[in-house]
């Protein structure tokens, strides 16, 4: 959640969220806090352990945009930019050919993450939602 921090600025102040890939594809989003905390709770018991932590639900970049706009307070709307203009300036290389890459394939397939089922137990809590992080973004 906390890589939405820079595309905040740009929704307050000119009702703008736009990113290199489809603004109709899916992710899945999660509270580095809540990783954090929950890394602190590995015990024994989960040493050796590889766990999906995700707060559950998939959404687009236009659910966001809406959910921008009821915090941020101006509509926001969600806007998608060419890669390659968004990369203009990054010389070739791997660099760029894995950003390319990587937009090719949040357009193509989103990013899908679990549910909530490993976070919230590890936690003994509900992780933090998409819309209470920016909540707190605008307060």
């Amino acid at each position: 959640m906390q890589g939405l921090a820079g595309s905040w600025k740009d929704a307050v102040e000119h009702g703008v969220f736009a990113m290199s890939y489809s603004k109709d594809s899916a992710m899945t989003f999660v509270d580095y806090r809540d990783v954090a905390e929950a890394t602190a709770f590995v015990g024994n018991d989960l040493v050796g352990g590889t766990f999906e932590l995700a707060a559950g639900g998939m959404v687009t970049r236009s659910e966001i945009a809406d959910l921008m706009s009821r915090h941020a307070g101006p509509t926001t709307v969600a806007q998608d930019v060419d890669p390659d203009v968004a990369l203009l300036g990054m010389p070739a290389g791997q660099m760029r050919d894995g950003l390319q890459a990587m937009f090719a394939d949040y357009t193509a397939h989103g990013f899908h993450g679990g549910n909530n089922l490993v976070l919230r137990t590890i936690l003994d809590r509900a992780p933090r939602t998409l819309d209470s992080y920016l909540a707190e973004r605008a307060a």
